[in-house]
């Protein structure tokens, strides 16, 4: 039985996580619209998006050379990350705390 996507709905969540947070990651199993949602918040979105599609090879190829490093700043806390392309990844400690 193949089921329908509320997209409506998920572009509602995602844009209203955008004013949230200024990075959304959606994650999930292939074939299921990602990439699509993605395009549909990227033109809704005042002032526009960026989108990374891993599917792509030069963006995966440009992922995988150099580590990709986030700096968030959410209610007062800074929020570190680096992310690295790796076939075992893991979570790693910083200040004696999970990231």
């Amino acid at each position: 039985m193949q089921q329908t996507i509320p997209r409506p709905a998920l572009l509602d969540a995602v844009l209203t996580g955008l004013c949230e947070a200024p990075v959304v990651a959606l994650l999930g199993a292939r074939q299921v619209g990602k990439t699509t949602l993605a395009e549909r918040v990227a033109e809704k979105w005042p002032g526009g998006a960026t989108v990374f599609d891993l599917e792509v090879a030069p963006v995966r190829e440009a992922l995988s050379a150099t580590p990709l490093d986030l700096l968030l700043l959410r209610r007062g806390r800074r929020w570190g990350f680096e992310f690295k392309r790796t076939d075992a990844p893991r979570a790693a400690i910083a200040s004696g705390r999970p990231l």
